[in-house]
């Protein structure tokens, strides 16, 4: 292994001499000697084609790299908003490869009679930023920065409030260029107020570590929200109160102030309308990048809890619709620059949700043998809290070197009450959660000779988590305590320790990149969990349904990377990666070297559009609750149990990937295929009976899985119209268990169509459509279920002046056994010289009081009737300062 290593960095060594490049670098200045921050630097040849561009940064300075064989003059042209354009030309010496340059940019003078195209175009492109003016596609009834960014061409928001951007997951939600919430931006597009948006840019190919720009290529998306002038370098802000009948009452308040070395905000709120606190401080979901070098890791603890009780949400059903609660959101986060080379940020977050819910659930198992019917009249209460915390700290003292530093804590405790009428039989529980965390992320760059890297990353973290609960149910005494009714205790506790380093050598040639990356992990996770049966107001312990388990690991891992542009169009990447896992649980041992392969093909910026074709074996590291060793309660009448050795899954994984897109990607189509074949994994053990559920674990053939997503997305500027296409196949075979004595293939396949389209026509009256439709089916040992729905929604957008604006909604929800039809219209008046609007809601006009969903999953079919939102109206007033 230490002749492998030895070897594979002297062939990186030596490939260093066989390629160079050229640099042209230098500063950005204004004519007061001033950085000017993020300045467009774009290299031509003679006749005018762009070789390369980058971007000056928070310092004005810029360096970018472009071929050596090219003839004997480059031209420099550097832009700046508000500035005129200026140009260099460089005349190529033969024993140069690095020119400097500084640039002295002047304020543009505007005149009124000039017309700048540009800046009035709704959509359009600079560089690798798509900038859309924010006024030409509102249409006057948005609230807050989400309900702007749901109307823009090439965004779309998902139902979680992830934000997906060109057809990727964003990394950052950034306000004038500061990342304020990082992970947790939906914070932030959920609260802060709409009408403060001037511009939304699309910033392709974003990457926030300074010096890392200069070397790798990323395929993060990023948006950055550009702020009306009115509202920058004063503190601003809303506060805004509503009341309607049934007692409902929404308020909220924003305060902000956006300067260039500090940016603050302040945005909170209560409702009773639907919209949760906790929903909203949730990590937010990321595209993960294989093909770049370098990427932003966050390597934390994962441990989910034995026993939770969860509230239940349905997919096809907005919350304001199904959620009956009491939610208060209370958020602060300050980014300041103290000087041009020291920037800190904080972040503080607090949520709490008290929520009611009542359903009635009808769940049929498919076992292939017998059917059992289980059916649930459940009234629970919840109240959950989530209070979070980020220090983040960036250094940036040269222009090759950065650190950053982030520090995070999370606490969430969930208390829950639940009633239930359990096939005829009452059921009582209480149940407190906990789940604590702390984490330490340290990255650490430094730009090397001739734009070779080092990059380093540690990280240290620790979870603690658990629950106690008492529950009440008939059922289960019968099967513990000889049929006398009583109480059970089950308690548990977990805690997990986590710390590794990753360092990463970058060699970065013309034409061919390669890197050698080192990495080592601790991890330690304990378990334990009591069972106490109450009788006679005396408690017993029940050993055989307790456990008591550690588990260790230790990973070690060699990663060789090699990149190599065959031509203009055509690249391969390779990557081998050998890692010895350690683990050890109780009396079980594992300790292994593995291989681990990965190629990347890539097809570039063709007439035809882009390819991607991937292919990676790789392995995943066993959950702790597979090594249960005795059955562990999970449910009020499910249980749980692990088995006594360790196996680690090997799985195989081939993509494709096809994506073409007009310059400014306003007309874009993605296509991406998967499909992964698990050569070994833990597959369920399952024994259903008419009361109890009993899951355990074998070690056995793996199952296969094939997704396909296709995605158009257009937006359409004579017609005044945008519009998405979507569509997906999913089609999976797990091995399972289910009441039979050997393992069977389980079938699921399901597909989906989405089409969605707006309008941004001058005159009043404007549509904005969504249309899906969804089809499941499962198939267990001869048994077939299926299910389909059917969703549209259509809503009239009308704009009578620059005063008043309306939306009248009408959503229409068509299951096998329900149809849902509901009516919601919302007004707006905004007088043009007050600081105060005015709104009128109304929702479920209709006044549906129930409605019923078919879900269908692994091995079970559930009838769920759940009670909504009675019909509100409700009224409220904002003043803006």
């Amino acid at each position: 292994m230490l002749r492998t290593l030895i070897f594979a960095v002297s062939l990186i060594l030596h490939s260093l001499h066989f390629y160079s490049q050229e640099r042209v670098s230098g500063h950005v200045l204004d004519f007061n000697k001033n950085p000017v921050v993020g300045a467009n630097i774009v290299v031509a040849n003679e006749q005018e084609k762009i070789l390369v561009y980058g971007f000056a940064n928070n310092r004005g300075f810029f360096s970018v790299d472009f071929p050596k064989d090219i003839p004997s003059k480059v031209l420099v042209i550097v832009s700046g908003l508000g500035f005129e354009t200026s140009q260099h030309i460089i005349n190529i010496e033969p024993n140069k490869s690095e020119y400097q340059i500084t640039f002295i940019l002047n304020e543009k003078v505007e005149h009124l009679d000039e017309v700048t195209l540009k800046p009035n175009e709704k959509i359009y492109r600079t560089g690798n930023v798509t900038k859309i003016n924010v006024d030409a596609f509102k249409d006057g009834t948005e609230q807050t920065i989400e309900d702007i960014l749901r109307e823009l061409p090439g965004i779309e928001i998902l139902q979680d409030g992830s934000i997906k951007a060109h057809g990727r997951f964003i990394s950052k939600l950034l306000v004038e260029g500061d990342d304020l919430f990082d992970d947790k931006y939906k914070v932030l597009s959920k609260n802060l107020d709409a009408k403060i948006l001037d511009e939304v840019e699309i910033i392709d190919q974003f990457e926030s570590n300074p010096v890392l720009s200069k070397v790798t290529e990323s395929e993060n998306v990023a948006l950055n929200l550009i702020l009306k002038d009115e509202y920058k370098n004063v503190w601003f802000g809303n506060v805004g109160l509503g009341l309607g009948n049934n007692d409902r009452i929404k308020s909220s308040a924003n305060i902000g102030l956006i300067k260039k070395k500090v940016k603050f905000f302040y945005l909170g709120g209560y409702n009773n309308l639907g919209q949760t606190g906790t929903g909203q401080t949730g990590n937010a979901s990321k595209t993960i990048n294989i093909n770049t070098l370098v990427q932003e890791k966050r390597v934390e603890s994962s441990l989910s809890p034995i026993y939770e009780v969860a509230p239940i949400r349905i997919n096809q059903m907005d919350e304001k619709d199904i959620v009956l609660n009491n939610a208060s959101l209370n958020s602060i986060s300050l980014v300041c620059n103290l000087n041009s080379e020291l920037k800190i940020r904080g972040t503080g977050i607090f949520a709490n949700d008290i929520e009611d819910q009542m359903i009635f659930k009808e769940t049929l198992f498919t076992t292939g043998q017998e059917l059992f019917r289980y059916t649930e009249n459940q009234h629970t209460s919840f109240e959950k809290s989530n209070a979070t915390g980020e220090l983040e700290l960036q250094y940036y003292p040269r222009e090759e070197a950065y650190y950053k530093n982030l520090v995070k804590f999370n606490s969430s405790p969930q208390y829950t009450e639940m009633l239930n009428g359990f096939n005829g039989n009452d059921v009582q529980q209480d149940l407190t959660n906990y789940d604590t965390s702390f984490y330490n992320h340290f990255d650490s760059s430094h730009l090397l000779w001739n734009k070779h890297l080092m990059h380093n990353y540690a990280y240290f973290g620790m979870q603690s988590i658990g629950h106690n609960g008492r529950l009440i149910s008939p059922t289960l005494y019968n099967l513990l305590a000889d049929g006398e009714v009583g109480e059970v205790h089950h308690i548990s506790d977990g805690f997990s320790k986590i710390y590794g380093v990753i360092s990463k050598l970058i060699f970065n040639q013309k034409k061919y990149k390669q890197s050698l990356e080192l990495e080592n992990q601790k991890k330690k996770v304990t378990r334990e969990n009591q069972f106490i049966v109450n009788k006679n107001h005396q408690g017993a312990h029940i050993d055989s349904l307790e456990n008591h388990i550690t588990f260790d690991s230790n990973k070690f891992q060699a990663s060789f990377n090699s990149s190599f542009d065959i031509s203009e169009h055509l690249r391969v990447k390779t990557e081998f990666s050998i890692e010895h896992l350690n683990i050890n649980f109780d009396q079980s041992f594992f300790s292994k070297w593995m291989l681990i392969p990965k190629i990347i093909l890539r097809i570039r910026n063709t007439s035809i559009g882009s390819f991607g074709l991937d292919y990676q074996r790789d392995f995943t590291e066993p959950l702790l609750d597979y090594f249960l060793m005795n059955f562990q309660l999970t449910g009020y009448q499910s249980f749980k149990k692990g088995v006594d050795f360790i196996n680690v899954p090997r799985k195989n994984q081939f993509s494709f990937h096809y994506q073409i897109a007009n310059k400014i990607k306003t007309q874009q189509l993605t296509l991406k295929s998967k499909f992964k074949r698990n050569e070994a994994e833990y597959a369920q053990n399952i024994q259903i009976d008419e009361s109890i559920i009993l899951k355990g674990y074998d070690f056995v053939k793996g199952g296969t899985n094939f997704t396909t997503t296709l995605d158009y997305t257009s937006f359409f500027k004579k017609l005044n119209f945008s519009s998405n296409l979507g569509a997906n196949i999913n089609w999976s075979k797990l091995p399972y268990k289910l009441n039979t004595s050997n393992f069977s293939n389980l079938g699921l396949f399901s597909k989906g169509i989405n089409i969605s389209g707006t309008t941004y026509f001058e005159f009043p009256v404007n549509l904005d459509f969504d249309f899906s439709s969804n089809w499941t089916r499962s198939n267990y040992n001869g048994i077939v279920s299926y299910s389909n729905w059917i969703n549209l929604s259509a809503n009239l957008l009308l704009k009578i002046n620059k005063e008043i604006s309306g939306s009248f909604s009408n959503k229409y929800l068509k299951m096998p056994n329900a149809t849902y039809f509901s009516e919601d219209f919302d007004v707006h008046y905004t007088p043009q010289n007050s600081k105060f609007s005015y709104q009128i809601m109304g929702n479920n006009i209709a006044n549906q009081r129930i409605f019923t969903i078919l879900n269908i999953d692994e091995y079970s079919t559930t009838s769920t009737q759940i009670k909504l939102i009675p019909r509100y109206i409700l009224a409220s007033i904002k003043y803006r300062f």
